[in-house]
């Protein structure tokens, strides 16, 4: 796909909200330090202590709040994107994963760069490691 077609697609990636920018984006996190796309999940649930949301924005205690969830190395983490309406939130995950795979490389570092995910990646890191996870492969370029 290219031209017009491709600009709107690019375009709807760079329009999701927030949450969905963020949820893409730490998912992508996850894979360029190396973790498998299996490992990595989505799931959605109220906020017991919303001190424990790594990028959690205003949630208080019982609102529902994406997590991006690493199980790997017999381990498991949890990062709090953000505040969710759950009603919805399958169908509208569903249209952010097959824009953000036909979408353009130029859209997809777009969406990383203004993520907050990439401004805290060496918090994220340093989380990681602290919790015992070994990092499969750092790809310091993609990073940065």
């Amino acid at each position: 796909m290219d031209g017009p077609a491709q600009a709107e697609l690019d375009g709807d990636l760079l329009a999701l909200p927030e949450t969905m920018v963020e949820t893409l984006a730490c998912h992508d996190a996850l894979q360029r330090l190396g973790f498998a796309r299996e490992d990595i999940f989505i799931l959605i649930s109220p906020v017991a202590n919303p001190e424990h949301a790594l990028l959690s924005r205003g949630l208080g205690l019982g609102d529902l709040i994406v997590f991006v969830v690493l199980k790997a190395q017999e381990r498991e983490y949890s990062i709090g994107v953000g505040a969710i309406e759950e009603e919805g939130f399958e169908d509208l995950w569903a249209k952010s994963i097959v824009l953000w795979n036909d979408a353009t490389q130029a859209a997809r570092g777009e969406l990383w760069e203004r993520s907050e995910i990439r401004a805290r990646v060496a918090e994220l890191v340093v989380h990681l490691v602290d919790r015992g996870f070994r990092l499969p492969s750092v790809d310091r370029k993609h990073m940065s």
